[in-house]
C-alpha cells in the first residue's frame, strides 16, 4: 500500500455535502468503473466489458472500441457541477490499437479538452475556456491517469464529462473501422482543482478515506459527510481501537514502522 492514498468506501452514507469547506473528497461521476452501464452515453463507440486488468489488479477495465462511420468516437455522462468552481476529470487509459484519447468537460462556450498520447506517456493538446490544465502520470503496467482541470463556465446544474479516442493529437473525428480502441478504468469527477487518490463510485457517487503518513505515524481520516450503522476498527501493534462512526473523524498512533495496521469496515479493508 502506499503512504498516501483514497480509498473508496462502498457503505451508503445518510447525508453528504462536499461544497462544504474542510469535507471530503466525491466522486461525482457514477459506475466510475463500468462503461457499459446505460448511464454511459455512446457516441459510434461500444465498450467490451471487463476486457482487461485494471490498475487495482481486477479484471473490471473496459475497451473503448470504435464503431464504422465518421465523426467522434466517445463515452459521456453528466455530472453536477457549480459555475465558476474547480473542477477536475480524470481517467486511468492503457493503449490498445489507438494511442491517443481525450477527456472533455462541458462548457457553454468553448469545452474543455484534453489530449493524451498514451504510447509515450505525454500530454498534447490542451484547449477550451477558462485556461484549462492537464497532466499525466504513468500508473504501470502500460496504464496512465490522464487529468484535466478547469473553472466551470456554464450555468449551475449538471454538465456532460467524458473520454474519447483519437488518432492522433487533436484529431477526435474520423472514419472508425468497428475494432480499434484503448482501454479505460475509474473516471472520476471532481469538484477540486487537481485530482486526488481515485474513489470508486457504483450506481451512486463514491466518498473517499485518505491515509496520511509522516514523520510521527499514520493518520487514517474519514473525509466529511456521515456512514451510518458502521464501526471502524483500527489495530496496531498489541493494542485495539474500536470507535463508533461519526462525520469528519480522524484516529492516529504511532506504531514501528514494522507494526502491522488494519481497519475494517463492511466491503472495506486496508492494511498497512
Amino acid at each position: 500500500m502506499p503512504g498516501t492514498g483514497l480509498y473508496s468506501v462502498k457503505a451508503a452514507p445518510t447525508k453528504r455535502d462536499d461544497t462544504q469547506s474542510g469535507a471530503g473528497i466525491t466522486n461525482r461521476q457514477i459506475h466510475s468503473e463500468d462503461f457499459g452501464q446505460s448511464s454511459w452515453d455512446k457516441t459510434l463507440a461500444t465498450v467490451e466489458s471487463d476486457a482487461a486488468s485494471a490498475p487495482n489488479g481486477t479484471s473490471t477495465a473496459d475497451k473503448l472500441v470504435e464503431s464504422g462511420g465518421t465523426g467522434l468516437h466517445y463515452v459521456k455522462d453528466y455530472s453536477a457541477h457549480v459555475n465558476g468552481a474547480a473542477h477536475t476529470v480524470s481517467v486511468y487509459a492503457r493503449a490498445g490499437e489507438r494511442t491517443w484519447i481525450w477527456l472533455y468537460g462541458d462548457q457553454t462556450v468553448s469545452n474543455a479538452v484534453a489530449w493524451f498520447d498514451l504510447s509515450n506517456g505525454v500530454v498534447g493538446t490542451v484547449s477550451g475556456a477558462s485556461s484549462p490544465s492537464a497532466d499525466i502520470e504513468d500508473i504501470g503496467g502500460g496504464w496512465y491517469r490522464c487529468k484535466l482541470s478547469y473553472t466551470v463556465s456554464r450555468p449551475t446544474g449538471i454538465q456532460y464529462t467524458g473520454v474519447g479516442l483519437g488518432t492522433s493529437d487533436g484529431v477526435g473525428t474520423y472514419a472508425g473501422d468497428g475494432a480499434s480502441g484503448a482501454y479505460v478504468w475509474g473516471f472520476q469527477s471532481q469538484q477540486t482543482a487537481s485530482a486526488t487518490g481515485y474513489v470508486y463510485s457504483g450506481a451512486s457517487s463514491g466518498y473517499g478515506v485518505e491515509l496520511v503518513t509522516g514523520d510521527l505515524g499514520w493518520a487514517l481520516v474519514f473525509k466529511g459527510g456521515y456512514v451510518e450503522n458502521v464501526t471502524r476498527s483500527i489495530s496496531y501493534g498489541r493494542t485495539r481501537a474500536r470507535r463508533p462512526s461519526r462525520p469528519a473523524s480522524t484516529y492516529g498512533s504511532s506504531p514501528a514502522p514494522t507494526t502491522r495496521m488494519s481497519l475494517r469496515i463492511p466491503h472495506l479493508t486496508l492494511t498497512r
